[in-house]
């Protein structure tokens, strides 16, 4: 539409007896109100449709990058942190069962054996020498202890003494006849 009023304008002023250098200066004029119209126009265009693209892809990279980071983050703190109460609360419990567990079995082992004793001939709780110094076989599992050799140690064999395994409360396995 621009082209067609700058073409009418044109053809007015050469029939109206303007010379080269007034339609020179005229087609010039038309020219730069032109250009610098649809300069400003495509600009402001070119500056919104651009913010508004580059807004939105920023936006939604950043806020990914940001969640991402912050969920791996999350995730490795709070598992080292549980880990490292869990272990600390696990440990303190476990001892503390292991050591009553141990006292009740010292207590009942004291009890059988003043018991059992004639008159006076045997300290009260003191075990037999056999106890201490025969050596039997516990397994990771079992509840048993067994004689060197029995085929039930073939996936686990832990040496111990007689007297430690009674103290844990493990029991004699019928079939290899470990010492009493």
């Amino acid at each position: 539409m621009f082209a067609a009023a700058c073409s009418v304008m044109l053809l007015m002023l050469v029939s109206c007896g303007y010379s080269q250098e007034d339609l020179d200066a005229a087609r010039q004029d038309g020219y730069d109100t032109g250009y610098s119209e649809g300069y400003d126009i495509g600009y402001t265009e070119g500056q919104d449709a651009g913010y508004d693209t580059g807004y939105a892809e920023g936006s939604d990279a950043g806020y990914d990058t940001g969640y991402a980071e912050g969920k791996d983050s999350g995730y490795t703190t709070g598992h080292e942190e549980g880990y490292a109460e869990g272990l600390e609360e696990g440990s303190s419990l476990g001892y503390d069962k292991g050591y009553a567990e141990g006292k009740q079995a010292a207590a009942s082992a004291s009890v059988s054996a003043s018991s059992s004793g004639s008159g006076g001939e045997k300290a009260v709780g003191a075990p037999s020498v056999q106890e201490t110094s025969a050596t039997v076989y516990i397994t990771a599992t079992g509840s048993k202890y067994h004689r060197s050799g029995c085929s039930y140690l073939k996936k686990s064999c832990i040496a111990t003494t007689l007297s430690d395994a009674k103290a844990s409360g493990y029991t004699a396995y019928s079939r290899c006849n470990p010492p009493a």
